[in-house]
């Protein structure tokens, strides 16, 4: 039986590591790496956006099965999916209705970033995104498009780690995605116009409405906040239109 400690997370979340109390994994995740100093009062200034293919949940399966240790000769740890686990509590520590003022021209705003649809949309549940802050939900026919801001801490402490962070709140029971998260390829950055920086990854979204989501959380030289953009769109062309015009006309600013 292994040791008590953290483990790379073998929910499949990369940059993260789980911990396992000598008998099951918890539910308990953090950076790989050691945590660094919080940074007093500020907010993470990177803008995420998120574009959601599909409304509903979508889980991570663990097992109480021990990790192999390299000792064992079993290398990282593994588990079988046998339950849900539950959301880290920074995935509910956000403010989503709090609010920055944006002009009315029928474009997304949020958390320092800008973008649009292709077509008409309507506004969404921003309860739906609870680990956000100054949320706007925009939903048309076969997508969701998030635009909102991440609070600077140990978790959202840069693009890089709060890609991994956000896709942890996605796997985890929430009212956003339903599905399961597989990555479709590794993180990496990508341009975001009048952004310091920003990273993106996507993944494909399955089960009964398979889709795809994508994350892009951007340093968009906000003193307290990083932007999130995340957009989840169905197998259908509407939604991989809307998202993909999300994402291109992505910018930091207004």
């Amino acid at each position: 039986m292994a040791a008590p400690g953290w483990y790379p997370d073998p929910a499949g979340n990369s940059g993260l590591q789980r911990l396992w109390d000598g008998e099951g994994w918890t539910t308990q995740v953090r950076p790989v790496g050691t945590p660094r100093p919080r940074r007093g009062r500020l907010l993470v200034g990177a803008a995420v956006v998120v574009v959601l293919t599909v409304a509903g949940v979508s889980g991570i399966v663990l097992s109480r099965e021990a990790p192999f240790t390299e000792a064992a000769g079993g290398g990282a740890p593994k588990a079988q999916p046998v339950g849900l686990i539950e959301a880290p509590a920074y995935c509910t520590g956000g403010e989503p209705t709090h609010r920055a003022t944006y002009p009315e021209n029928g474009w997304l705003h949020g958390g320092g970033l800008t973008t649009r649809t292709p077509g008409a949309w309507r506004p969404g549940e921003v309860s739906r995104v609870p680990f956000a802050s100054d949320v706007v939900v925009g939903e048309t026919t076969e997508a969701t498009i998030v635009v909102a801001a991440l609070r600077l801490d140990d978790v959202f402490e840069s693009p890089e780690e709060a890609v991994p962070a956000v896709e942890t709140c996605l796997r985890a029971r929430n009212p956003l995605t339903s599905g399961m998260l597989t990555p479709a390829g590794k993180a990496y950055p990508t341009q975001v116009a009048g952004a310091r920086a920003a990273q993106r990854r996507d993944y494909e979204l399955t089960g009964s409405t398979p889709g795809r989501v994508s994350i892009i959380v951007v340093d968009a030289g906000q003193p307290e906040s990083l932007g999130l953009l995340v957009t989840v769109a169905t197998g259908a062309p509407d939604g991989a239109q809307a998202a993909a015009v999300a994402i291109d006309q992505l910018r930091a600013g207004q």
